[in-house]
């Protein structure tokens, strides 16, 4: 499983990317990446599964997910479902961000860990912007373009106003080096990861000190090195789960635990399930399709 760094195809016209996709089976899965843009997720039907720095949420029917930028995070849909992308630009936050607030912010936006922060104003914006992507084409006319572009951004000026969290340092521009050495930092880590690897191996394979790369590593990523390696083989030993006939104990092997009780410790601390029952339950939704999924 590689760790990707998406680059995300913004219009020239407007400083988002917003579309929408529907899951048939649970082979979608998108593994770990990371882009500088900031991502909203709206799951509409079915459920999807995200993992955010290491840990999981369910989103099903209704909630709103939002990423920032530079975070580490993959999908898979365990369902059919409908969900729905906005991704805006970096530079366009930049430039709203320097220029409204001068302070640096990230948005703070998780229905799923906290239920209460849902607004009936986001829905309605939300389930406008739907009907226009879903029913839009490669080609939208004029006034389509700009009711969509003024939908978005009465979004982001709610996100901005009661989802947005100040920060007290200012405004950081992350150098580009810095991010072309985690990507070959992240490509040796997938690449080896079934491998006993450590901090100190690591650092020293790059010629860093330990402080200075774990400290480089947490700042770009806002997750720790170890947190990183965890979801790394976590996240192939769910493929394996799902799409071999191995053994868990040989799974737990060759994704790099130590030991098969390290292995199910982890996976029941991050899935709140065991990997025996999340194989049979993920099986069971293949064969046996999800009644709320239809629509």
């Amino acid at each position: 499983m590689k760790l990707t760094h998406e680059i995300i195809q913004k219009s020239d016209i407007l400083p988002f990317h917003a579309f929408t996709f529907k899951a048939k089976n649970t082979e979608r899965i998108i593994p770990q990446h990371w882009h500088q843009s900031t991502e909203l997720i709206y799951c509409l039907q079915g459920s999807l599964d995200v993992w955010l720095n290491g840990v999981l949420y369910s989103m099903h029917p209704n909630d709103i997910l939002l990423i920032n930028s530079n975070t580490i995070h993959s999908t898979q849909s365990p369902i059919r479902n409908h969900v729905l992308c906005i991704q805006f630009a970096l530079p366009f936050l930049q430039t709203i961000n320097e220029n409204q607030f001068n302070h640096n912010f990230i948005f703070n936006l998780n229905t799923v860990k906290s239920p209460s922060s849902k607004s009936s104003a986001l829905y309605a914006l939300l389930n406008h912007l739907v009907t226009i992507v879903d029913s839009s084409d490669d080609a939208l006319p004029l006034a389509t373009l700009i009711e969509e572009q003024a939908l978005v951004l009465q979004l982001l000026s709610i996100l901005v106003r009661s989802y947005s969290v100040k920060l007290d340092q200012p405004f950081n521009h992350r150098s580009s080096n810095t991010f072309l050495f985690m990507d070959k930092v992240t490509t040796y880590i997938n690449d080896n990861f079934y491998e006993q690897l450590s901090l100190h191996q690591i650092a020293n394979h790059f010629n860093y000190s330990d402080s200075y790369f774990s400290r480089i590593f947490k700042s770009t990523f806002d997750m720790n090195f170890h947190d990183f390696l965890v979801s790394v083989r976590l996240n192939d030993a769910v493929k394996q789960l799902i799409k071999t006939d191995n053994s868990i104990e040989l799974i737990a092997l060759n994704c790099g635990f130590k030991s098969y009780r390290n292995f199910y410790n982890t996976f029941v601390e991050v899935y709140q399930i065991s990997p025996k029952q999340y194989r049979f339950t993920t099986l069971l939704k293949q064969i046996i399709p999800n009644e709320t999924s239809k629509h």
